[in-house]
């Protein structure tokens, strides 16, 4: 990450544990045994390293990643998308932070995804990262210094390229997506008898989920809003509807149990409509070929038990 600054490009990586090489670096990552940011050094190992050493707004304890990510990340993400504004540079840092640097924090502190998981991400950063060192069987060839230190560039090479795509996502797709999904928020097609929105429409599809949460939470209507409707790449619609919180598989309302796995002139007879395409199986997204049927589907599902 320090690489990407000004101030960093142009240093020699060193990989040592010897404290009399860290004495001469002028910056000590992940070795030493110390956090002090006025002197440049960032390591987590430590005995003192205390627990509230969070990232702002989370709870997990940081690792050096986190710890670097935490001091220079502001710096960081303008150095790859030029001068930001206070908020935007804010909402960038926190996303960005979420996307990788949050589940390396995570992982290195031996914090568990959930507490009974189902299935393992083996395909993670951290996982990939692991995949580049040497096997234990691996020849003396293979495991010497040279190796390691190869794969060590390789590592920061894929670290970096990681981090450069969140960033740029965030900032040239996920951000100019909020201004589409806010307006599509106050101006929604279909509302309760207090005026709160209950469907949505977005004319051109776009990341919209986890704007929708913020949106909600800034406007107090957490929880009201249960189906989007947007045009797909083919010209035809989605009624898809809207999960508990951002990262869930469930639906706050999904879908009637009827229509689900349903598709073409079976589900037209269903609905009495003209124009559906399908329900998932699972019950939270639907198609038609156009606007109209779609919004149909979704005024009967608001409806529906």
């Amino acid at each position: 990450m320090l690489l990407c600054l000004p101030k960093y490009k142009d240093s020699i990586v060193v990989r040592s544990r010897d404290p009399d090489v860290l004495k001469l670096c002028g910056t000590v990552v992940d070795v030493g045994a110390v956090y002090d940011p006025s002197k440049n050094m960032f390591d987590h190992h430590q005995r003192t390293f205390a627990a509230s050493n969070v990232f702002p707004g989370h709870n997990i304890k940081l690792s050096s990643a986190g710890l670097v990510y935490k001091h220079f990340g502001g710096e960081i993400i303008e150095s790859l998308v030029g001068p930001l504004d206070k908020s935007t540079r804010e909402l960038l840092v926190n996303k960005v932070y979420e996307r990788v640097v949050k589940e390396v924090d995570a992982i290195d502190n031996g914090v568990s995804i959930a507490d009974d998981t189902k299935y393992k991400i083996n395909t993670n950063l951290s996982s990939r990262v692991g995949r580049l060192n040497p096997d234990w069987n691996a020849s003396p060839e293979d495991s010497s210094d040279k190796a390691r230190n190869s794969n060590f560039r390789l590592a920061m090479k894929m670290v970096f390229e990681e981090l450069c795509d969140a960033v740029e996502w965030y900032a040239y797709s996920w951000l100019p997506a909020r201004d589409i999904v806010l307006k599509a928020v106050r101006e929604p097609v279909l509302t309760n008898d207090s005026k709160e929105p209950l469907v949505i429409r977005i004319d051109r599809y776009c990341p919209w989920k986890s704007h929708l949460f913020d949106i909600e939470t800034e406007l107090k209507i957490e929880g009201k809003i249960l189906y989007v409707l947007y045009p797909d790449s083919s010209g035809n619609w989605r009624i898809q509807c809207v999960p508990p919180e951002e990262n869930s598989f469930d639906c706050r309302k999904k879908l009637p149990e009827p229509w689900r796995g349903v598709r073409n002139d079976a589900l037209d007879k269903l609905t009495d409509l003209s124009g559906c395409i399908f329900v998932h199986a699972a019950g939270f997204i639907g198609g038609a070929k156009t606007y109209d049927t779609a919004y149909a589907m979704a005024k009967m599902s608001v409806s529906s038990k």
